[in-house]
């Protein structure tokens, strides 16, 4: 019994993961679609049983011929990603069942498919719309990195767009000479989006 409940406390993550998986692939099709059809999301949800099983072999410490320990704090690092991309579809599903209870499952699935649904072009068009997200990501990690929290990076991300859209559209006359308007539409950005954040980052630096 001891060792039952040590392995439990050990694995913890592995089971929940595990039982999660299940439940999205037999039931949630059930309740969303009203049938067991073998749908994309049931395709989607059965990977999940297979990254439980990696994040079982990135968090197991990997032993080297020698019998040394072979450092993996990278691949526990990406494990955590996952465990916390994980944990967030979890809160939202719990939001959604708070907001609205009856179309919260089919709501939710729909999130997860989302990119799927339609092939290559679904697949490219969530592409798209996630490039000024991640690049936006990384700006954060890039100032974490140097010993600074930026809180303010969707700030600045909205002002760079609103710059680049305003550019876009009131400075056609750019346009005449191939490859300028464009140019001018990203530089104008970042300028917009430096600025933005050097208020707070001057405060912060002379002011504290």
């Amino acid at each position: 019994m001891k060792q039952l409940v040590l392995w439990v406390k050990t694995h913890w993550y592995q089971i929940l993961i595990g039982i999660l998986a299940l439940f999205l692939v037999f039931f949630m099709p059930k309740m969303v679609f009203g049938d067991n059809t073998w749908t994309s999301m049931n395709q989607v949800f059965l990977v999940l049983l297979f990254v439980q099983y990696l994040l079982y072999v990135i968090f197991k410490k990997v032993k080297l011929n020698r019998g040394k320990e072979k450092d993996t704090t990278q691949l526990v690092n990406v494990g955590s990603s996952v465990i916390a991309v994980i944990i967030g579809f979890l809160f939202g599903l719990i939001l959604m069942l708070i907001v609205n209870p009856s179309q919260a499952l089919e709501g939710f699935g729909v999130i997860l498919v989302g990119g799927f649904n339609q092939g290559m072009e679904s697949l490219g068009n969530m592409i798209y719309y996630a490039v000024p997200v991640i690049l936006t990501g990384l700006s954060v990690a890039f100032a974490f990195r140097t010993g600074l929290f930026n809180i303010g990076a969707t700030g600045q991300m909205t002002m760079g767009a609103f710059t680049a859209v305003y550019i876009g559209v009131k400075w056609g006359a750019l346009g005449a000479v191939p490859g300028l308007h464009w140019l001018v539409a990203i530089l104008g950005a970042a300028i917009a989006g430096a600025i933005w954040g050097a208020i707070p980052g001057l405060l912060k630096a002379f002011r504290n």
